[in-house]
């Protein structure tokens, strides 16, 4: 690439001298030739050559017509060419012969199959929307494209590719793998990387999931609800897996019905999901059997902030005293806001209707304690109106 740019300067520098083009910064535009590389702008100068004498609007016409046609071309010129057109200029050659010169400089290579990207830097997509079909095709499929600015290095990743052949043979391989057209462009917002990975990796990683006796329909809802499983090699998602098979003791069944459960979980931050059985385990004192069956029930746990997940199981085993055995069984109740449980509860106790034992009567589940609006939960769990609700906690 190196060589190819100092051969192009040094064809171009009677057309520099002569102040028609200017080579004044490289950018990334992808021109593929031969399996190369070539990385070329030309910008246009903002003064004419001292020694030529010619109007304002001719000069600014023959630069925007040389730079627009200069890479449409196919024509090879001999390299003589760039000495006649410094005689040319030395002599105050008019406009259109220079820039008629300056073409035939430029149209020495063969860049016609070239496709120049004409997009100038940006923070956003917003101006080459009208402009690339690729950002239309992908708005088309739902793709959120506010989301991938907020990326970093997305934005320029997709300008470089093409639609159809970038974008539409990986669009195409997840339909057919059961993702659902409704979910392509979820999907694609959040892991627009597919588009790096090979599609021999791809398939190992889905032949990996079906050697572990997962089937079609699984897989299908593995990578649709986990759009970056796919991103992950096997050796590590093996490692994952074993780590949960053998840190809770759990059956092949059980690894299964986990990673349907909650596929998410599998590619999360190990580090965090360690700290996290680390505090259920030590802290709040559940022992293997409790852990392994919170963690089937309810394995989002394992990915919520520690510190929250803490408060929420100690006021309800120590403030309301329950025991381990009735938070196991509600365990929606750890997912729940602290201060949404801490207002029922205190609103049932008042009531005397915080009868959390299921053997008794007048029972309420914990279930029912947190989900619904608070006037569902006024009017079906504490067996009054939402306006009595609401003046209790006023009163807090």
């Amino acid at each position: 690439m190196a060589s190819v740019m100092r051969l192009l300067k040094r064809e171009l520098v009677p057309a520099i001298s002569a102040g028609i083009v200017n080579i004044n910064f490289i950018v990334p535009t992808c021109l593929r030739a031969k399996h190369k590389i070539i990385l070329l702008h030309i910008t246009r100068t903002q003064k004419a050559h001292t020694n030529c004498e010619t109007n304002d609007t001719s000069v600014h016409n023959l630069r925007k017509n040389t730079l627009e046609n200069s890479f449409k071309s196919k024509t090879v010129c001999n390299y003589s060419e760039s000495d006649k057109l410094s005689e040319r200029c030395s002599r105050g050659d008019s406009a259109d012969e220079r820039g008629n010169a300056v073409s035939k400089v430029l149209q020495k290579y063969d860049l016609g199959n070239f496709q120049v990207s004409s997009f100038p830097p940006t923070f956003n997509f917003a101006a080459y929307v009208n402009d690339s079909q690729s950002l239309q095709e992908l708005v088309k499929l739902g793709v959120n494209l506010y989301k991938w600015e907020r990326r970093k290095g997305v934005l320029k990743f997709i300008l470089e590719r093409d639609f159809s052949r970038d974008m539409a043979p990986y669009i195409r391989f997840l339909y057919d793998i059961g993702v659902p057209a409704d979910n392509l462009g979820q999907f694609l917002t959040k892991n627009p990387f597919i588009f790096k990975e090979c599609f021999d990796d791809l398939n190992v990683r889905l032949n990996y999931l079906e050697s572990k006796n997962f089937n079609q329909q699984m897989r299908s809802r593995i990578v649709t609800t986990n759009p970056f499983w796919l991103m992950f090699s096997t050796k590590r998602i093996d490692n994952r897996l074993g780590h949960f098979q053998e840190t809770f003791k759990l059956s092949g069944g059980d690894v299964r019905h986990l990673v349907l459960k909650q596929a998410n979980l599998i590619t999360y931050n190990m580090h965090h999901i360690k700290t996290s059985t680390f505090v259920l385990k030590e802290e709040l004192g559940l022992n293997e059997k409790e852990l392994r069956a919170l963690l089937l029930r309810r394995p989002r746990l394992w990915m919520n902030n520690h510190l929250r997940l803490k408060n929420r199981f100690e006021y309800v085993h120590l403030e309301m005293k329950l025991p381990h055995e009735i938070i196991l069984k509600n365990p929606e109740v750890l997912t729940s806001r602290e201060f949404r449980i801490k207002e029922r509860h205190l609103f049932l106790k008042s009531l005397k209707r915080d009868q959390y034992d299921p053997t008794m009567p007048g029972y309420v589940s914990l279930k029912a304690l947190v989900v619904g609006t608070n006037a569902e939960f006024a009017v079906n769990v504490a067996k009054t109106s939402v306006d009595t609700f609401n003046m209790f906690l006023k009163s807090l």
